[in-house]
């Protein structure tokens, strides 16, 4: 998102800009425990890039009919939220992994929902997100997924983090929030 905002939307990243986006990056290796000199090209890996591209082409996009046609957030939110149950609930159905409602614990229950909300409002932020910021600035602010999933494997399934998880936290929540207050300077 930020090589294409700077090539095709002529925007200007700031040094510090780019070096928050590295730091979150790294912060993001960290939760997830990547060593990124581990990492090895395959090529399947281009349909992960591909998609990513994609994902991140359809957000210039959505940013796009916000602004020109006024789409509200909410509307935004509530198709991509609708389309995508439909879709996660066919492949459910079509792959025969449907869970049987008696197999299922008051926690795992707890989860599910506890997950469904969480999608929705992400939608909600991420279209409200995308309202007010740079594409750039969104697509980098998902990175905190990471640090969402270890909260609620802590929370859900007792995984305790490390130290260098924690770490990797706090240098994606710090990222997050400076490259945020930097945007929202008064001169900008």
């Amino acid at each position: 998102a930020n090589v294409l905002s700077v090539i095709f939307f002529k925007e200007h990243l700031t040094k510090s800009s780019v070096l928050l986006t590295c730091s979150m990056l790294l912060g993001v290796l960290m939760v997830l425990g990547i060593n990124p000199f581990d990492l090895q090209f395959h090529a399947f890996d281009l349909f992960f890039i591909l998609s990513a591209l994609f994902v991140t082409l359809n957000v210039f996009l959505i940013q796009h009919l916000q602004h020109a046609h006024k789409v509200s957030n909410a509307v935004i939110a509530y198709y991509n939220n609708f389309v995508t149950f439909l879709l996660f609930t066919i492949a459910m159905l079509v792959s025969n992994r449907m869970p049987s409602l008696s197999t299922l614990t008051g926690s795992t229950l707890l989860m599910i929902v506890s997950c469904g909300i969480t999608q929705a409002a992400i939608y909600l932020f991420y279209y409200a997100a995308l309202s007010r910021f740079p594409v750039w600035i969104v697509k980098n602010i998902l990175l905190l997924i990471p640090v969402f999933t270890m909260v609620y494997s802590l929370v859900f399934l007792h995984v305790v983090p490390s130290l260098l998880h924690l770490s990797g936290a706090a240098i994606v929540l710090l990222s997050a929030s400076l490259m945020i207050r930097s945007h929202n300077k008064p001169e900008k």
